[in-house]
């Protein structure tokens, strides 16, 4: 039968390895958005018209501040993606591993 205490410290490694192999990560939200250019000739200025777009978006809390930023292709936009997933990975794994550290202290 194998110590609690070492059992704990063996998963709380497992967690720093896992975090290590993290790659590109951040926060941020992904909507798509329709807008009129403000053109009175263009097809956005008739009445139930969708716009131009979608295009897609990433948004983020940068110091305080919200930032969006547009994603101009697919590549991009699966991306941004990734990365998002990544940073929720992240989130996840310190969760666990501030449980963990919880039950070493």
């Amino acid at each position: 039968m194998t110590e609690p205490l070492a059992d704990a410290v063996d998963e709380r490694f497992a967690l720093f390895r896992q975090i290590s192999e993290l790659g590109d990560f951040q926060p941020g939200s992904i909507t798509n958005s329709s807008r009129t250019c403000g053109k009175p000739g263009c097809h956005c200025a008739k009445p139930d018209d969708p716009g131009h777009g979608p295009h897609a978006q990433l948004t983020q809390k940068v110091n305080g501040k919200t930032v969006t930023q547009n994603l101009p292709s697919l590549p991009a936009l699966r991306k941004a993606e990734s990365e998002i997933a990544e940073f929720r990975r992240f989130q996840t794994l310190t969760g666990e591993l501030i449980d963990i550290n919880r039950k070493i202290c």
